[in-house]
């Protein structure tokens, strides 16, 4: 992976195949002031993270091609002190499947609320921040951009991102 930055953002990678999803995800982790990359493939997610640096990663686990607990686990053994997120709509299995072959950090179900999201990022900073040292700069961002305890839920339709983008925008009213 290259270098990293020295501007103390948290960086995250965020796959999914669904691209309403994906976007409305997008925007819902920008507006709590991390620095995002979308890959809507496991290919494409490799392509970042040869070109980036990331702190986090958060997948999808049902995707055409290979399983986000595959692609994690590959990620685990490439770049272990990368923290890895499972968001998918799998019961038991899949959270399984995510610990025990990924080493996933948590596993997120869908629907996922922002506020979830947001303190599941604040944690998996921290934690990437212990395993590197605090001159690197690794930090999670200003509480005042945390999604308040109303927040709606992220779905995996289209309808469900235009919510979220209208909760963002409800979000940008209180800053």
């Amino acid at each position: 992976m290259p270098a990293r930055p020295k501007d103390g953002v948290g960086r995250v990678l965020l796959v999914d195949d669904e691209q309403a999803l994906l976007e409305g995800l997008g925007l819902l982790v920008r507006r709590l002031g991390y620095q995002v990359h979308t890959a809507s493939s496991v290919r494409r997610a490799w392509q970042l993270l040869a070109e980036h640096t990331v702190d986090v990663v958060v997948s999808d686990e049902r995707m055409p091609g290979v399983a986000g607990s595959a692609f994690l686990a590959e990620l685990a053994e490439r770049e272990p002190s990368v923290v890895r997120i499972v968001l998918s709509g799998g019961g038991l299995p899949v959270a399984e499947r995510a610990v025990n072959t990924a080493a996933a950090f948590r596993f997120l179900r869908k629907p996922c609320s922002p506020k979830d999201m947001a303190k599941t990022l604040e944690d998996a900073m921290v934690r990437r921040a212990r395993s590197h040292p605090p001159t690197e700069g690794v930090v999670a961002p200003q509480e005042s951009a945390a999604p308040p305890a109303s927040s709606g839920t992220i779905t995996r339709t289209a309808r469900g991102a235009i919510e979220l983008a209208g909760l963002l925008e409800l979000l940008e009213g209180r800053t």
